[in-house]
Parts: C-alpha cells; structure tokens; sequence
C-alpha cells in the first residue's frame, strides 16, 4: 500500500517540478489551456476574420487568464470604417474542449 501512495505522490509531483512542458504532458492531472492550445486558438480566430470579404487582420493576440479561461484582442482593417479591434475570450470545458468569440 505504502508503495502505492509513493508512487501516485511522484507521478503528481512531476508538472510541479518539471514546469510548462511536463505540466502539458500529464494536462489530464490539471485540464486547461496549453501554450500550443493558446497558439492554435489565435491562427482560427485569424482564419475565421480572413474569410470576410475585404478584412485584413493586422494583429491577433490571447493570453491564458486561468486555466480555463483565454482572453486577448484581434486588430482587424475593415473597408470603410478602417482599423478597429474587437476584444475575445475563450472557455474551456471540463471535457477539454472550448470555445471563443470575438465582439
């Protein structure tokens, strides 16, 4: 029993010793955005204005808030009424999936 408990006390104690990139690998101990997650979120939020007719995205960015929450702007060249920014969010589920928007 006791080599039970030694054991899951090392398996948990390796993000909190290892930083960012083992705290990705065992991400089911502690769900929430990863730095690749916050990476791809910006290139589909720039896809998605890319898409629009005649809008140009100057500048996406999105930073982890919490675990579970991203937040950040996109810089977007609009014709007729010229460069505006919208700010977005996003939330992740328990199930490691989210969603985001821009207003």
């Amino acid at each position: 029993m006791t080599r039970y408990v030694l054991l899951a006390a090392a398996i948990l104690a390796v993000p909190m010793l290892c930083g960012d990139a083992s705290a990705e690998l065992f991400g089911f101990l502690n769900p929430g955005f990863t730095n690749p997650d916050i990476e791809a979120m910006k290139d589909i939020i720039k896809q998605e204005f890319e898409k629009r007719e005649g809008v140009k995205v100057i500048e996406v960015e999105m930073i982890k808030e919490s675990s579970t929450k991203a937040i950040g702007f996109v810089k977007l060249q609009v014709p007729l009424f010229g460069q505006i920014t919208k700010s977005c969010s996003a939330t992740m589920g328990e199930s490691g999936r989210y969603i985001w928007e821009c207003r």
